[in-house]
C-alpha cells in the first residue's frame, strides 16, 4: 500500500517530499471533482520532481468530448505519467487500444466493496482501485 496525496498546488511539494510522500495525484484538463486543474506543462514539470505521478481523467465523458480526451491521454503518455485515475471505461479501452503502459486506477463514484468486483476488474486491465 502506498500513501497518495492529491495536490491542488505545488506550494508545499518539497515539504511533502521531505515527509516521504512518493505518490501524487493531480487533475489535468479532463479531471473532475477537484478545485484546480494542472496544464500539460505543469504536469510535465511535476514528472521531473516526483517519483509517482497519477493524473485524474475521472469524468464520465460524452461522445463530443472524445477527440480532445484522447489527445489529452496521448499527451500524458508522452510525459511519462505513471498512472491515470479513471471511472469511464472508455478511458481504459482507449489506453489498452493504444498499448499505453499506465497504471490504471479505477475510482468510480460508487464503491468497490468486495473482492469479486476487484478480481473482475483485474481481468479488464485495471491495475488498482479505490476501496
Amino acid at each position: 500500500m502506498k500513501l497518495a496525496l492529491h495536490i491542488t498546488n505545488c506550494d508545499y511539494l518539497s515539504d511533502y517530499l521531505d515527509m516521504g510522500v512518493e505518490m501524487f495525484i493531480v487533475a489535468g484538463e479532463y479531471g473532475t471533482y477537484t478545485t484546480e486543474h494542472f496544464s500539460l506543462a505543469e504536469i510535465a514539470a511535476l514528472t521531473k520532481r516526483v517519483k509517482h505521478l497519477y493524473v485524474m481523467v475521472n469524468g464520465l465523458y460524452d461522445e463530443h468530448e472524445l477527440e480532445g480526451l484522447f489527445a489529452h491521454i496521448d499527451a500524458l503518455a508522452e510525459l511519462s505519467v505513471e498512472g491515470i485515475i479513471f471511472q469511464d471505461f472508455g478511458v481504459l479501452e482507449y489506453v489498452r487500444e493504444k498499448g499505453y503502459h499506465f497504471d490504471m486506477m479505477y475510482n468510480p463514484e460508487t464503491l468497490n466493496t468486495n473482492p469479486n468486483t476487484l478480481n473482475t476488474l483485474a481481468t479488464t486491465g485495471v491495475t488498482s482501485a479505490f476501496v
